[in-house]
């Protein structure tokens, strides 16, 4: 089915609210190590997945793989790793741009994340009064880390 295909014409579905965002991850253990100690993530769940649900959801027989689901800054964020491909570096598709996280103090943030060897992009840059700049997790996915002016009212 093409995307064409399957839009119908009689209304959106209901959409609640937000849900979560799920990273794919190559290491869990070293992500989980990077997502906990640099991010403040609270791990709620942490289990191993396989089994014929999964290989449906993928389209892979024989997917295995492992979830860790939490909190992060209040959000829910799943890291999920397969045992089944090694994933490559590839550039970042149209599908995902990137995670942003909120803090007080871009300056202070910045210097953290340096102080613990986190790759980072340029010193906080002032974008439109968003004071703003990028960390890399372990597999090169960028975060945003950024702080927003007290005028926007989400300060």
């Amino acid at each position: 089915m093409t995307q064409s295909e399957g839009i119908s014409k009689g209304g959106a579905m209901k959409v609640l609210n937000w849900s979560h965002l799920t990273m794919v991850v190559s290491d869990m253990d070293r992500s989980l190590d990077f997502y906990k100690n640099v991010l403040g993530f609270e791990t709620l769940f942490d289990v191993n997945l396989e089994g014929p649900d999964l290989e449906a959801m993928v389209d892979t027989p024989g997917a295995k793989g492992r979830m860790a689901g939490g909190l992060l800054g209040g959000s829910r964020v799943e890291l999920l790793c397969f045992e089944y491909p090694k994933y490559e570096q590839t550039p970042q598709g149209l599908g995902y741009g990137n995670m942003a996280l909120r803090v007080d103090d871009a300056a202070a943030a910045y210097a953290e994340a340096k102080r613990q060897g986190i790759p980072t992009g340029s010193e906080p840059a002032d974008i439109v009064g968003h004071k703003m700049f990028m960390v890399l997790d372990p597999d090169g996915t960028q975060i945003e880390i950024i702080q927003y002016p007290p005028e926007t009212g989400w300060a």
